[in-house]
């Protein structure tokens, strides 16, 4: 009898170990489970972190751009206002030379022309020509 109670002691020891070891084991799987929860948690507010991080650095960058466009576009208004307005004066000038050229034209097609007027007529002639191949209308605009 003394064996029958030693096999039985063994066993609830063997039993008891074995329930230790499980438990144990069921102690150290839920802490992992754990660990691997947290860290999930951990990963979803980094990665929210880094897409508000992302989504802020783009903002700025467009902002940027935008500003940039809307400086460009107020260059190219000030660009055209200046040569247009270089044109509109090209313009004038060819015109006065036109008008100046057409009065010696009419005055060169009278009868007669004194050598007086002839001498004006062209001093003023070369004047105007000189005044013409002088500074007129440079590259056209971009």
């Amino acid at each position: 009898m003394a064996s029958r109670r030693e096999a039985e002691k063994r066993q609830k020891n063997t039993r008891s170990d074995l329930w230790g070891q499980c438990s144990e084991a069921l102690q150290q799987v839920e802490e992992a489970v754990g660990g691997v929860l947290k860290t999930e948690k951990e990963l979803r507010l980094n990665t929210a972190e880094v897409r508000a991080q992302v989504h802020s650095a783009m903002s700025r960058q467009q902002e940027a751009l935008r500003c940039r466009e809307l400086w460009l576009l107020s260059q190219i208004e000030i660009i055209e206002q200046v040569k247009s307005e270089t044109l509109q004066q090209q313009l004038l000038q060819i015109n006065q030379v036109a008008a100046q050229l057409d009065l010696i034209s009419d005055q060169l097609q009278k009868q007669p022309i004194s050598n007086e007027l002839k001498n004006h007529l062209t001093n003023q002639l070369s004047s105007v020509l000189q005044s013409e191949s002088g500074p007129g209308p440079g590259p056209g605009p971009d």
